[in-house]
């Protein structure tokens, strides 16, 4: 069985943690996925802007060096309160932004509008009679979808929550209710092909 080398570029531990949790989901069990921890501590970013400002240099100059040999680097940047009827344009402007090779190593994930209404419509699915998350999912500002997420958890613990409900989510219903995940699970899943 090929291994397939990754390592990530995200602007927070969620989006770290959601991705991990969605790689060993059976969905994507072949090939065989190896993180280079290495490469992600060294161009680590804490936030958006960082993400935005750097990914293209960070994927284009250094990713696929001898030295690092990665085979696919994500990218996680949150689409924020940004309008929603120019979604599709802007994700594809930053692709514009990496090279062609960039372009083929490369796979953005751009939530709409952060990782956390992602997860929220995974947990509406898990928990139906969870009566205070309101219907239209991406239409709740993001510090309220974080909230409603996590809950009481502490933030020690939002790793272990994110892992758990992706453990058992069903990503082909997610498709279905968000379009920013459906272009990246149908991305992951041609490129992992």
């Amino acid at each position: 069985m090929r291994t397939l080398k990754y390592s990530i570029v995200c602007e927070d531990d969620a989006q770290f943690w959601f991705l991990q949790s969605l790689l060993r989901h059976p969905d994507f069990l072949n090939p065989s996925l190896h993180f280079d921890e290495r490469f992600y501590k060294r161009f680590y970013c804490s936030n958006r802007k960082l993400v935005k400002g750097r990914f293209a240099q960070i994927v284009n100059e250094f990713s696929f060096l001898n030295e690092w040999n990665l085979d696919l680097v994500f990218v996680g940047i949150d689409y924020d309160d940004r309008d929603r009827n120019d979604f599709e344009k802007e994700l594809k402007a930053l692709h514009n932004e990496l090279s062609e090779n960039g372009r083929k190593k490369a796979l953005i994930y751009y939530p709409v509008q952060c990782i956390e209404h992602w997860l929220l419509f995974l947990k509406t699915k898990e928990n139906k009679d969870n009566k205070k998350i309101p219907k239209k999912i991406e239409g709740i500002p993001r510090l309220m979808a974080k909230k409603l997420f996590y809950e009481s958890s502490k933030r020690g613990e939002h790793k272990e929550l994110i892992e758990e409900l992706m453990a058992s989510s069903d990503l082909e219903w997610l498709c279905h209710q968000s379009l920013s995940f459906r272009l990246f699970y149908n991305r992951l899943r041609e490129i992992l092909k």
